[in-house]
C-alpha cells in the first residue's frame, strides 16, 4: 500500500511536469507566430471620390464622360473629356500604392518634368497630378493643351487634411524618425493603412499607421487582442493633458510587459476625421517621453 501511494504520488507529479510542459511549450509557438492585422474593409467607396472630382472639373469646365485607355496603361477608374483634354482618373487604396502607380506612368509615358505637375514626352504634355479625396488616393493623368492642363491643375488645387499631413506636421516625433521597417521582423504584419512609416526614435522602435474611421478602430483592437494573448498588460497610466496639439484626441491605449524592463505601447488617436495607431517598443522609464512626443 504504501509503495502504491509512493508510485502514485511520483506518477502525478509526472503528469504535472508534462502538462507545465506542454503548457509552456504552447505559449512559446502562440508567442512566435506572426501577428497579421487586417481590418475590416471600409464602406467608404472610392466611387465617392470619383464623383467628387467630376463635380470639380464640373464647375471650371465643360465636361463628359467617354471610355478611351491609352493602350500601355491600366484601365482607368473613369475617363473623361474635358473641354479639348482628355482626362483619366485611377484610384488607389493608399499612399504606396499611388506612389507606385505613379512611376509606372512615368516611365511606361517617356514623360520628363516640364513643371509642377505638368509632362513632357515628345511633342505631347500631360498633366500628373495625385489627390487625396475622401479617404483615396485619386491619379488625374491628362492629355492636351498645355495651357488647359495649368487651368485643370489650378481647378483641382486642395488644401486639407491628409494622412500624410497627420504624419509630419501632427505628430512631433515623425520628422526625427530614423526611417526603418522593424515591425514584420518581431512578427506584427498590419495591413489596410492609408499611409504608414516605421523607425528608430531615440532608442525606442516606433510605427505608426493612419486609416480609414471604421478600419482604425478595428485595427486597433486586433492588435490589442493578439498581444494581450501573448503579453501581461500592465496598469500604467503615463498620458498627460494634450494641449500642444488640439487636432489629435487618444481615444484608447494600453501598455503590455515584454520583459526586461521593455514594454510594447499601442494607442488609438483621431486626427482631422482619420485614426492613427502607433506601436512603440522600448522601456518604462522611455515610455512617457516618447508618448508625449507623439503629440
Amino acid at each position: 500500500m504504501k509503495y502504491k501511494l509512493v508510485i502514485v504520488f511520483l506518477t502525478g507529479i509526472l503528469v504535472g511536469v508534462a502538462v507545465s510542459q506542454m503548457i509552456e511549450s504552447a505559449y512559446r509557438g502562440q508567442e512566435n507566430e506572426k501577428i497579421l492585422v487586417t481590418p475590416i474593409k471600409s464602406l467608404i467607396s472610392k466611387e465617392e471620390a470619383l464623383q467628387s472630382i467630376y463635380e470639380m472639373m464640373e464647375g471650371c469646365f465643360g465636361v463628359s464622360r467617354n471610355y478611351k485607355e491609352i493602350p500601355s496603361l491600366e484601365k482607368p477608374d473613369m475617363s473623361l473629356i474635358v473641354n479639348t483634354t482628355d482626362v483619366y482618373l485611377y484610384v488607389y487604396e493608399n499612399a504606396s500604392e499611388i506612389l507606385n502607380a505613379k512611376e509606372e506612368i512615368v516611365k511606361k509615358l517617356s514623360l520628363v518634368r516640364s513643371s509642377g505637375f505638368i509632362f513632357r514626352s515628345g511633342d505631347k504634355y500631360y498633366l500628373l497630378l495625385p489627390l487625396y479625396i475622401h479617404y483615396y488616393y485619386v491619379l488625374v493623368l491628362a492629355s492636351g493643351p498645355r495651357e488647359e492642363l495649368h487651368n485643370l491643375s489650378t481647378c483641382l488645387f486642395m488644401v486639407g487634411p491628409s494622412p500624410g499631413k497627420v504624419l509630419t506636421m501632427f505628430t512631433p516625433l515623425a520628422k526625427d524618425l530614423e526611417e526603418r521597417r522593424w515591425l514584420e521582423k518581431e512578427g506584427v504584419v498590419v495591413q489596410g493603412y492609408l499611409e504608414g512609416i516605421e523607425g528608430l526614435y531615440r532608442g525606442s522602435r516606433v510605427a505608426l499607421f493612419i486609416y480609414r474611421p471604421d478600419e482604425g478602430i478595428d485595427a486597433y483592437w486586433k492588435i490589442f487582442f493578439e498581444l494581450r494573448k501573448r503579453h501581461r498588460q500592465l496598469s500604467i497610466s503615463i498620458l498627460r493633458e494634450i494641449s500642444k496639439n488640439p487636432a489629435g484626441r487618444v481615444e484608447y491605449y494600453a501598455v503590455f510587459d515584454r520583459g526586461n524592463g521593455e514594454v510594447i505601447y499601442i494607442e488609438l488617436a483621431r486626427f482631422l476625421g482619420m485614426w492613427r495607431v502607433s506601436i512603440v517598443e522600448t522601456t518604462k522609464e522611455k515610455l512617457p517621453s516618447v508618448v508625449d512626443d507623439l503629440y
